[in-house]
């Protein structure tokens, strides 16, 4: 069984938590019933021989066109073609007219592009959310209930890539991902002023996004400039050093459909504390859940910083090959 799956970045491009699940779930695929091949925008891909190429682009929806022309290209060769989210519409229309199933996983559905999202939603042989939380989302939104495959918990591993970013004298608590609206890092930075207000503690923000000059701007307004400190992106390496000597992950988005980064810190036997998200459907042990409040995520830093937590990995990405191979096999 032969599948192209599209997606629209790579983790050496630090361009978000979709490059993570393309590139893990094609590894996962080797030794299964699957061949896979990558299908990427060629300024954010790594090379190789799995992996297909389209024209890069000066915009998301160039970038989505140029994928779907790629796609058309290629689809003779393959059983399957397997998108993700708005981005892929053009290359499953194209594929699937070329003899292609089309499955549609759909990671998020932000309604920036909301003819693509219906289209990605409605015209694929099968549509895949990553939760329940994002399916009862999709099927409020646009009338249809999807499928529901999880996401794994992604592991980093260990690193002595050290970047001196935890201080061991004081409370380290941690945030990774991208700096926007709805990851609710300006309530973090309230929460954590005030937890921090009478104790020795660090916020460590790591990753970029439109939102940092404006978070940036509010550490500067509230006085706590040496308490909160930016890093930008970092190696993988770096992230899981931070990820195991972390005292508390703080991730306290109310809407997150799966949350890659909370796992990654649960992974590390790091306690979290969070909003609403979809991995918690999965194992939430280790977890404190808080409102959209920052008394709540003060409270949560310290009963998290309590916890006694040694990591787990509920699900793998083998796990979520082994399920969508199911969801393949029905479609050929």
């Amino acid at each position: 069984m032969r599948v192209l799956m599209v997606g629209w970045g790579h983790p050496s491009e630090k361009v978000g938590g979709l490059g993570v699940y393309t590139t893990e779930l094609a590894e996962a695929f080797g030794g299964r019933t699957v061949d896979s091949e990558l299908l990427l925008p060629a300024d954010v891909s790594p090379g190789g021989t799995d992996i297909i190429e389209s024209e890069p682009a000066d915009s998301p929806e160039e970038r989505a066109v140029n994928l779907g022309e790629r796609a058309a290209e290629e689809a003779e060769r393959f059983d399957i073609i397997h998108t993700n989210d708005w981005m892929g519409v053009p290359a499953g229309l194209r594929a699937s007219r070329k003899g292609c199933s089309w499955l549609s996983v759909m990671h998020s559905v932000p309604g920036h592009y909301p003819r693509y999202e219906r289209a990605a939603v409605e015209a694929p042989d099968t549509t895949v959310c990553v939760s329940e939380l994002l399916a009862s989302e999709v099927g409020e939104r646009f009338g249809t209930q999807p499928k529901v495959v999880h996401n794994a918990f992604n592991d980093l591993g260990t690193s002595d890539a050290n970047g001196g970013w935890v201080d061991h004298n004081k409370v380290t608590v941690f945030y990774a991902g991208r700096h926007s609206t709805e990851k609710e890092l300006k309530l973090a930075i309230y929460g954590f002023k005030l937890y921090a207000k009478e104790r020795e503690a660090e916020f460590v923000i790591a990753g970029e996004g439109w939102m940092t000059p404006q978070l940036e701007d509010l550490v500067d307004r509230l006085g706590v400039t040496e308490k909160v400190r930016f890093t930008g992106f970092l190696s993988d390496g770096e992230l899981a050093h931070l990820y195991r000597n972390a005292d508390v992950f703080l991730h306290p988005a109310q809407n997150e459909p799966f949350g890659l980064s909370i796992t990654e810190a649960l992974s590390s036997g790091t306690p979290v504390v969070a909003g609403h998200s979809g991995c918690l459907e999965v194992g939430s042990e280790g977890v404190v859940r808080v409102g959209a409040r920052a008394e709540e995520i003060s409270n949560g830093i310290q009963t998290a910083q309590e916890k006694e937590f040694d990591g787990y990995r509920p699900r793998t990405w083998g796990d979520v090959a082994d399920d969508l191979i199911d969801y393949y096999t029905q479609l050929v």
